[in-house]
């Protein structure tokens, strides 16, 4: 066998090979993708007891006839949140029930930086209906609609003063 010939023969094992892994894997690649949800801009701001709250979590529950997901958010030193679903800034249009969670040292006061609210024995800084997930208050009832709920503003009473312990 001459070295044209192996030559040959490789190219012919190897396009064979090539052919087989195309017709395994199929004309289609797949089943279709899922498209993309339709998302709409979500921003806002906090306030806790008259001031810009920063560290606040959000979280927008879909309900009644909404469907998809949770979007989710956190308010930056000005108190302005922007919310995200998925990887993708943004809500899909529907009825939600926004909620806030920051959490607090027992004192009242923030937790330091790098923190686990777990090892600082943190408790819940928003007071109820606001940070529950299922309330129908309808002051917690937001609306996306085909452009977005932009500019919402949320005005959260101060949390209730602890007494230490004696």
């Amino acid at each position: 066998m001459s070295v044209g010939d192996s030559v040959r023969s490789l190219v012919l094992i190897r396009s064979l090979m090539l052919g087989a892994c195309g017709a395994l894997a199929g004309c289609g690649g797949g089943p279709p993708a899922v498209p993309k949800p339709v998302l709409a801009p979500v921003t806002g701001s906090v306030q806790v007891g008259g001031k810009p709250a920063a560290g606040v979590a959000i979280t927008l529950t879909p309900t009644g006839q909404t469907k998809g997901q949770s979007g989710w958010g956190t308010t930056d030193a000005e108190g302005r949140f922007e919310i995200s679903s998925r990887s993708d800034k943004g809500a899909v249009e529907g009825e939600y029930i926004i909620s806030f969670t920051q959490f607090v040292q027992p004192d009242g006061k923030p937790l330091p930086p790098n923190t686990s609210p777990v090892e600082a024995n943190a408790v819940q800084g928003i007071a109820s209906p606001w940070s529950d997930t299922a309330s129908s208050s309808p002051k917690q009832k937001v609306v996306v609609g085909p452009m977005g709920a932009s500019g919402l503003v949320f005005e959260l009473p101060a949390p209730a003063k602890r007494r230490a312990a004696s």
